[in-house]
């Protein structure tokens, strides 16, 4: 909750108007490089070179924002044809993949088996699964990936992925992405304890998908 509240209280805190009446500390640094202007253009001698190097300036100003703005779409556009590139391979995953059927999993989600994944899955409705998992640990892996299917973490990773990719160049956008991938484990982890699965069998089960098939001492 309060992740996905700062993805949505964030855009609005610039609409609110705050008035201090101690100056802040950006206006303090503002005052720092204005001092040195403002003495310089007090020089009646320079006064003429004065205003030819702040009109430079200011165009030379003027020409980078436009640059950086142009450097912030083009960063905008390739982000998110990146994004609409991964929802059509996950839309060909769902095309390719066989649907199968399985006890503990209800009617209304589409479990798909596909030979090439490796690691299993889930986005909004849909369960994705390898025959392996689906042979060795059928159960607990589906509890987990059904636990994210209930808790409807599609739809939080969607508000996240958008914020990351109009904020691309912002790294706090991306940490906090990572932090909410990381709680929406925990509760389909926790969800998993819940419905039986020994807190010992579960560790063993992340140990072996995390290492596959190496072998650890």
């Amino acid at each position: 909750a309060v992740l996905l509240a700062i993805l949505v209280v964030s855009p609005l805190l610039p609409l609110i108007p705050l008035h201090t009446d101690e100056p802040t500390a950006m206006d303090v640094m503002l005052t720092r490089i204005e001092e040195p202007l403002m003495s310089l253009s007090s020089d009646a001698n320079n006064a003429d070179a004065t205003i030819a190097n702040q009109e430079s300036e200011n165009i030379a100003s003027g020409l980078w924002v436009r640059y950086c703005a142009y450097i912030y779409i083009v960063g905008v556009v390739v982000a998110l044809c990146i994004y609409m590139f991964r929802l059509l391979t996950l839309m060909r995953v769902i095309r390719r993949s066989q649907r199968i059927t399985h006890p503990i999993v209800p009617k209304d989600v589409h479990l798909m088996l596909d030979m090439r994944i490796k690691q299993p899955s889930s986005w909004m409705h849909w369960i994705f699964i390898g025959p392996i998992d689906l042979m060795q640990n059928a159960e607990t892996v589906l509890r987990h990936e059904l636990a994210h299917v209930r808790m409807k973490h599609s739809w939080d990773v969607i508000l996240c992925d958008l914020t990351c990719h109009l904020l691309w160049c912002l790294p706090f956008a991306w940490m906090l992405r990572q932090d909410l991938v990381d709680v929406h484990e925990f509760q389909a982890d926790e969800a998993v304890l819940q419905s039986g699965v020994t807190l010992e069998d579960y560790e063993h089960l992340l140990v072996r998908k995390a290492v596959q098939t190496q072998i650890l001492p």
